[in-house]
């Protein structure tokens, strides 16, 4: 499976999930990134490094959006989220879409039809049927969305006094608004470091990973939402005969896991360092650190047997202090970098609070 990895802003989707959340949420949350229960394990410096920028830019985008909005109150419908009814809002299927950079690189017939098809595709998905290419018929059958939901849509496909053309003004708007104050977290955001090796682990994506749907791709693109609020969103399309996937990774949550302290963070580091609390465990990383060697080697570097020197490497093999790779009939060990620099960086951050 190839990994594709694209640290570029997608205004488009980025102005679908301003919009989707001024429309669902009241000024006195426009300041809030995290939780008052959430325990930081930052330094002060890391702190006003890694989120005070990103707290300016969601400040000031909402604060205009919010007036944007006001002027613009005929496009509720499509974004709100009815939660008594448990009604979706309309335009999910296109926030959590792959698609171009901004919607000015769509011509208006263009975005027309990719709603459309991505609309009747959806909800066939959920066991609503498009048939005789009746539109009225099948908007009105759909049950998961209220009668002023299914009249929003209805206006907006058919463009009705104009309001498909100042949709997509608004959202050029609202692309405009991000742009203006993007500065302020962009080389924060383009030198973020995506490791995919990393992602596989959470817990979010296992959900995703034993669908039948992602065993069928072939390619995945890996893109950061700024305004994602959740770690993982999932979409999948058929392009030139291949199945493609898309994980779009919330910013945000990404930095949270990053940077707060859970057990399983603290567990981990605590195994490690009784790992190489023993001194022989201790010494035969220091050998690795010099290039890569297999058993008899350290065994001889040692001076101890090789059932012993096994017993250590399967020690730091638990832990994932230590890589294994194959040359010929010999096992080569090699020491690993980034689980060191781990427990390194969680040390300098007791240091430093």
């Amino acid at each position: 499976m190839k990994f594709n990895k694209k640290l570029q802003i997608n205004y488009f989707n980025e102005a679908l999930l301003l919009a989707n959340y001024l429309f669902n949420n009241d000024e006195s949350f426009d300041t809030e990134i995290f939780d008052e229960n959430e325990k930081y394990v930052l330094n002060k410096k890391q702190l006003n490094s890694d989120f005070n920028q990103l707290e300016e830019f969601l400040i000031k985008i909402r604060k205009k959006g919010r007036k944007l909005i006001k002027e613009n109150s005929e496009f509720e419908n499509l974004f709100y989220i009815y939660k008594e009814e448990n009604n979706p809002n309309i335009m999910y299927m296109m926030i959590y879409s792959n698609l171009k950079t901004s919607i000015l690189e769509y011509n208006n017939d263009e975005l027309s039809k990719l709603f459309n098809k991505m609309f009747i595709s959806n909800m066939e998905s959920q066991g609503f049927n498009y048939e005789d290419n009746n539109m009225i018929k099948f908007i009105d059958e759909i049950s998961i969305f209220n009668d002023k939901q299914k009249y929003a849509i209805l206006k907006f496909m058919n463009n009705i006094n104009g309001m498909f053309y100042r949709f997509i003004d608004f959202i050029e708007k609202l692309e405009n608004i991000i742009k203006e104050y993007i500065k302020i977290i962009e080389y924060k955001l383009l030198d973020f470091d995506l490791d995919f090796d990393e992602i596989i682990k959470f817990k979010d994506f296992n959900i995703i990973k034993d669908t039948d749907v992602y065993k069928q791709i072939k390619e995945i693109d890996l893109k950061i939402f700024i305004q994602l609020n959740q770690l993982i969103a999932f979409s999948v399309e058929e392009k030139n005969k291949k199945i493609l996937g898309t994980f779009f990774l919330g910013y945000i949550p990404l930095l949270k896991k990053m940077h707060l302290r859970d057990e399983q963070t603290e567990e981990d580091i605590y195994n490690k360092l009784c790992a190489i609390s023993d001194e022989k465990r201790f010494e035969l990383l220091n050998i690795l650190s010099n290039g890569k060697k297999y058993g008899k080697e350290l065994s001889d570097l040692l001076g101890i047997s090789t059932g012993t020197v096994s017993h250590h490497i399967t020690s730091l093999m638990e832990n994932n202090l230590i890589n294994s790779e194959i040359d010929g009939k010999k096992i080569y060990y090699t020491i690993n970098k980034k689980s060191i620099e781990s427990i390194i960086k969680y040390l300098q951050e007791i240091i430093e609070r």
